[in-house]
């Protein structure tokens, strides 16, 4: 009995990952407004109460997806770099990190702007985004020893950035950008 509940749940997970993994796809693809739940359950050859049963409603699965996929943006933003570096290079780590990232998984930035400027996202998603900007903010106050403001700045930067960059790739390229925003940083340093 015991090997056949560790089975079930082994099911039951791989059920939720290929769920949570489809759900991604299909969001970053097109939109959050756009992704019904009877496309998730065709993509996933699954039926459309499976995905209530293991989410319990199309708003909380939103919310896994949002939760897995910003789980490694968060990651980024809260790295622990070296204390001995100063805040200019613990940036320039963090841009890498970022990078990398947005590199690995170039989907992110659709489904992180799908959700904010999506007029219909529900409360509980509009206060998962919110907490995700104020731990961003509190990383950046943390690791860069600067203040809220300054590190509101930063990340309205980025986001200006990566919006650029989806809406105008062939002009914007990231790595390009935060090249010469690391120059450009490193030429206001050296002149204080």
């Amino acid at each position: 009995m015991k090997n056949h509940n560790i089975v079930k749940t082994a099911r039951g997970e791989s059920s939720r990952k290929k769920i949570l993994e489809t759900t991604r796809i299909l969001i970053g693809k097109s939109d959050s407004n756009s992704v019904t739940l009877d496309q998730i359950a065709d993509k996933c050859k699954i039926s459309k109460s499976s995905i209530l049963w293991h989410f319990g409603s199309k708003e909380a699965l939103f919310i896994k997806v949002i939760d897995t996929v910003f789980h490694r943006l968060e990651e980024a933003f809260l790295a622990k770099y070296p204390a001995d570096l100063t805040p200019f290079e613990k940036f320039k780590h963090f841009l890498h990190d970022y990078e990398s990232l947005l590199d690995e998984q170039p989907e992110i930035p659709i489904i992180f702007f799908s959700f904010v400027f999506n007029n219909k996202t529900r409360e509980k998603i509009e206060y998962r985004i919110r907490d995700i900007y104020i731990q961003n903010r509190a990383a950046f106050i943390q690791q860069l020893d600067i203040s809220e403001n300054m590190a509101a700045i930063i990340v309205g930067m980025l986001n200006g950035i990566v919006i650029q960059a989806n809406v105008d790739p062939k002009r914007i390229n990231i790595k390009e950008v935060f090249n010469e925003l690391i120059s450009f940083l490193r030429s206001l340093v050296e002149k204080n």
